[in-house]
């Protein structure tokens, strides 16, 4: 289902981004494979994979080294996500933004999102969420 396509993608890119270059390009290759899938429903008309599309886009910025385009893929997850009413896919898009720029060494940013990762999965009822990443 779409569900288990957006996050073995999420998955595969997240492992690629801590692999040798032979384990980056094999759990690359796995991640596009469900970004075509994905972008294919979308294609058709399935408007409720778009913010995914968006987090799995910027993690392959990250990986790829291209932190402008992951920064604006991960405003327009946020953005797209709480428009369609998916505060769990919000809270996503926060926490690996919060990710990234902590990898990046920039604390403002990282503390920005992970107040707003915090902030979206208590509205959205993940206490236990909350209070397990304090």
């Amino acid at each position: 289902g779409v569900r288990f396509t957006a996050l073995d993608a999420l998955i595969s890119l997240k492992v690629a981004q801590t692999s040798s270059l032979l384990g980056r390009m094999k759990w690359k290759r796995r991640a596009m494979k469900s970004m075509k899938l994905l972008r294919s429903w979308a294609k058709n008309g399935n408007v409720n994979v778009v913010h995914s599309i968006h987090i799995l886009s910027a993690e392959l910025s990250v990986l790829e080294g291209n932190g402008k385009k992951a920064e604006q893929n991960f405003k327009l997850a946020v953005k797209v996500a709480a428009r369609n009413g998916f505060l769990q896919d919000k809270a996503l898009a926060h926490e690996c933004a919060k990710t990234y720029y902590s990898a990046k060494g920039d604390n403002f940013w990282a503390d920005f999102r992970h107040k707003c990762s915090q902030e979206t999965y208590f509205d959205w009822g993940a206490i236990s969420k909350v209070e397990d990443s304090k």
